[in-house]
């Protein structure tokens, strides 16, 4: 049961619009301070427009919570000619001859404005002039609800919407969000894997949103925080699993495109770079010693600028660090196994010895950036099952370890460990 609606009683639009702001703006923030030093201006123009979209969205769904409460922004404007309610005439739900209401648009800010709406729902079984009649609760065209009526007459029955219900939000902004999701995804991601998370985000979603409202309602509070958590864990789980046929088509085509794919924007980043250089530059050197130097990698220090490159395997330009030189935070991060020997050698990944110089030279882990390229080709390589546990925390460009990769050892790709085996 719910109270009966009659003229002059208010409407309410929820927080969507605010929480949309205040997300967008603390997402632009946040996604600023994340780029910091360490990236050009399309990528620091890409992380901005994401964090935009990604909080904007966030913010929109947020805001419309029932705990976010919603501000008045007008009132039903007509009402039956000859039905009273408390005396005052009754407000009717029609997509014909039914009552409307003045709004002022959404706040904070009364953009779009609304102006007339009609009223949009009613009771399914209680009719007004042969119309349903309208209650505390429904809801009008534009989206705003009916925020209170009588105090002392209520009204039951299933709610019937006789008028197509608009979103709060204007269509057209929340395109412009998703074409700059869509956009910042490609960006720094690349294509595939902007496409796999993005279409995972969508799944996840609508699946968190129709569970949402099988177990409390349509429209509830759970409906929409389930439809939220669905699509940041679809797109989580989305964007990890295109890793893997990101870095294989990347590879594959090679060149400049090739690192787009693989890895957007990332894939031009100064460490790809430094690395590439030094892998063209052991591709001169004997077919025996660039057998020994199977994979090259590069870590930069975003705050500082300073770099190291190494190479894998043992050799006399990059020897393997000894057990007593290796810093203790890698050490720490040795994967299961390492410690007694039973895996193959960590200290050979390239990726450990230039993290390793670059801790010992007083670099942090959190403020490198890292990329591997496979040295006969210079192409993208990811890292081997080792280094996806002993480079964790810094931000690599290059694939994570990738099950099943040729020749590996724990599921790795093989760079240090081929090396190892040969030596």
């Amino acid at each position: 049961m719910a109270e009966a609606a009659r003229i002059d009683d208010p409407i309410q639009h929820t927080s969507a619009m605010a929480g949309l702001l205040v997300g967008a703006l603390a997402g632009a923030v946040l996604g600023a301070l994340v780029v910091g030093t360490g990236g050009g201006a399309l990528v620091l123009a890409a992380t901005i427009a994401g964090g935009v979209a990604a909080g904007g969205g966030a913010g929109q769904v947020l805001g419309s919570l029932s705990i976010a409460g919603g501000s008045v922004t007008g009132a039903i404007a007509s009402g039956s000619p000859d039905v009273l309610i408390n005396g005052v005439r009754a407000a009717r739900s029609s997509d014909g001859d039914g009552d409307h209401a003045g709004c002022e648009g959404m706040p904070p800010v009364g953009w779009p404005p609304h102006g007339v709406k009609r009223l949009a729902q009613g009771s399914g079984s209680v009719f007004i002039n042969g119309q349903p009649a309208a209650r505390a609760g429904d809801r009008v065209e534009c989206g705003a609800t009916i925020q209170r009526g009588s105090a002392n007459v209520n009204i039951g029955a299933a709610t019937v919407t006789t008028v197509a219900v608009e979103g709060e939000i204007p269509g057209e902004v929340n395109c412009a969000l998703l074409a700059a999701g869509v956009g910042s995804a490609v960006v720094l991601a690349g294509p595939v894997i902007a496409v796999l998370g993005l279409g995972a985000s969508y799944a996840g979603g609508h699946g968190g949103h129709w569970l949402g409202g099988r177990l409390d309602g349509e429209g509830s509070d759970a409906q929409k925080l389930m439809g939220l958590a669905g699509a940041l864990v679809g797109g989580a789980l989305g964007a990890r699993g295109g890793v893997r046929p990101a870095a294989w088509l990347g590879n594959r085509v090679g060149g400049a495109a090739g690192n787009f794919v693989r890895a957007g924007a990332r894939g031009f980043g100064p460490a790809e770079r430094l690395a590439q250089r030094r892998a063209a530059a052991i591709r001169k050197m004997s077919i025996r010693q660039q057998k020994k130097r199977r994979a090259t990698a590069a870590a930069i220090d975003r705050t500082t600028g300073k770099s190291w490159v190494e190479t894998s395997g043992d050799t006399v330009d990059s020897p393997r660090p000894s057990p007593a030189k290796v810093h203790p935070e890698l050490r720490a991060q040795y994967p299961p196994g390492a410690r007694s020997g039973e895996k193959w050698i960590v200290e050979n990944c390239a990726e450990f010895k230039a993290l390793n110089r670059a801790l010992h030279d007083g670099a942090k882990l959190e403020n490198l950036d890292v990329s591997t390229v496979k040295t006969e080709t210079g192409q993208a390589m990811p890292r081997c099952d080792n280094c996806a546990h002993t480079a964790e925390g810094s931000r690599v460009s290059t694939d994570r370890g990738q099950p099943g990769a040729p020749g590996a050892i724990l599921g790795g790709s093989s760079a240090g460990n081929e090396q190892h085996r040969g030596d």
